[in-house]
């Protein structure tokens, strides 16, 4: 051989496998050239002192990856053309990277340019152990579900895995939230008109693409959801901000628009961030804008399923009689991290138009994990978690609130609706946002600036306080710390 080999006889790694990846290494770099006559496998397992068959089976391997050949008669050679390499040699002109981006933008599509204009809104969240905002991971159902998947693992019903998947997801997971969202919500539907999604956030990007043109008009909530007002920006539709009120979005001031809205969408039952509800009257006066003006609501019913002091009010779409409403709900907050299906309900309207535009973007959702939450909700099991849970987290609102209230009285005001995982606060001191949000995180509690939730003006002193990871004693504990370091600033 040309070159010295050094084997450690000491690695964890077979001598063989060095041995190969040593010769492979040497024959891409040209060590040892194309064409070399290589050693048989007894002189080369003599100067190297190792068995024979530790190079048989490395010159076998070389052989099969295409580096070298036998031939009877002539010996083991290096291959003369190398795996990968052309037949024939291609001269490839490199063309100059643009020195402007705008000359890679414009190979863009509108939406991609679009998207690049909102900037860095829509890049994803840095990872993170936990999401503060979330549901207590040891409170999920995590043993009742396991033992359920198990189950069905060990008896496979083998005619539903091998049919051909229905695009809106698995009829009886369809029928169970059905009768699930009749239940709780009050909706009348049937279930054709449940859709099953894996992602969330596809839901409303069908619906953009099904019921949006550039030229129309969507109508938020401000403050509001930004993922939303991101989503329909960058399907280039003007999107108009309509304040929030301690009812909810104002109808009025949405009646009194001079230009024609498509979509309006809100989040009624839970409104993101300030957790206000829309009570009855507010829900009907919208119900009977929709009509009027032949629009669409999107009803966000994110979150809902957390109402501490009173039973949820009707969903939107149980009062509604135009098919006017689409409902979007999913059980993110209540069953992470073993399921994070969504659900959209459409009218009947719509049915036949989104089942066909459901079967191109995503025909199939993981069949097992739909048996396994059909079998959840009709054994009663997630109803069950959920009454569990208000329980559980109930108690760390009221220890926030009270602790909140103890430790910096006037200083702070909090949201009126005993809801959700986590509460809305507005501080009244002179002391800066950021400083704030620094003091509560060395204290254990976090604290969401709400800025992003606004269009135009900004408004300081807002936050969003998630308190679903915490025990009692620790918000306690950390409600205290924070506002000795609010005094001594």
């Amino acid at each position: 051989m040309p070159i010295e080999i050094a084997l450690d006889c000491q690695s964890k790694v077979p001598l063989s496998r060095q041995l190969t990846d040593f010769l492979r290494r040497a024959i891409i770099d040209a060590v040892i050239p194309c064409g070399t006559l290589m050693p048989s496998v007894r002189d080369l397992a003599q100067e190297l002192n190792v068995s024979r068959s530790t190079v048989m089976r490395c010159f076998e391997e070389l052989a099969g990856q295409g580096y070298i050949v036998t031939t009877i008669g002539s010996g083991t050679r290096v291959c003369k053309r190398l795996p990968g390499e052309l037949e024939d040699e291609v001269e490839i002109t490199r063309l100059p990277a643009p020195a402007d981006a705008d000359v890679f933008n414009s190979k863009l599509s509108q939406y991609a340019e679009r998207l690049i204009s909102i900037g860095t809104c829509l890049e994803p969240p840095a990872a993170t152990l936990l999401n503060p905002g979330g549901p207590l991971i040891d409170a999920a159902p995590v043993d009742r579900w396991r033992r359920i998947f198990e189950q069905h693992c060990r008896n496979h019903v083998f005619n539903q895995y091998g049919a051909a998947a229905d695009p809106a997801g698995n009829l009886a997971l369809r029928s169970a939230y059905a009768s699930y969202l009749s239940r709780t919500r009050a909706i009348r539907c049937s279930a054709d008109q449940v859709f099953v999604f894996t992602a969330r956030e596809l839901r409303l990007d069908l619906i953009c693409r099904l019921l949006l043109e550039p030229a129309d008009v969507v109508a938020v909530e401000n403050p509001g959801y930004p993922g939303a007002r991101q989503r329909f920006a960058v399907h280039g539709v003007t999107v108009l901000a309509i304040p929030v009120d301690h009812q909810g979005l104002d109808v009025d001031f949405l009646s009194q628009l001079s230009q024609s809205v498509r979509i309006v969408y809100v989040t009624p039952s839970h409104h993101e961030p300030t957790g206000v509800v829309m009570p009855m009257a507010r829900r009907r006066k919208l119900l009977q804008w929709a009509q009027q003006n032949d629009a669409f609501i999107i009803e966000d019913d994110y979150d809902s399923e957390y109402r501490y002091d009173s039973r949820p009010i009707p969903s939107l779409m149980s009062m509604d009689n135009t098919d006017s409403v689409i409902h979007l709900s999913c059980l993110w907050k209540v069953l992470s991290p073993v399921s994070r299906i969504g659900f959209l309900v459409v009218p009947k309207c719509l049915v036949e138009i989104f089942r066909a535009a459901k079967n191109l973007v995503e025909r199939e959702v993981p069949l097992t994990e739909q048996l396994v939450l059909t079998e959840f909700i009709n054994a009663g099991h997630l109803e069950k978690h959920i009454k569990k849970n208000r329980t559980l987290y109930s108690g760390r609102r009221n220890a926030l609130v009270k602790a909140l209230k103890l430790h910096l009285g006037s200083q702070v005001t909090m949201s009126s609706e005993s809801a959700g995982m986590d509460l809305f606060v507005k501080f009244a001191c002179e002391i800066p946002d950021q400083r704030l949000i620094e003091s509560a995180n060395n204290s254990g509690l976090r604290m969401i600036d709400a800025k992003p939730y606004y269009v135009g003006e900004q408004p300081t002193g807002e936050f969003i306080i998630p308190f679903s990871l915490l025990t009692e004693e620790q918000i306690k504990s950390s409600v205290k710390q924070f506002a000795e370091q609010i005094k001594g600033s």
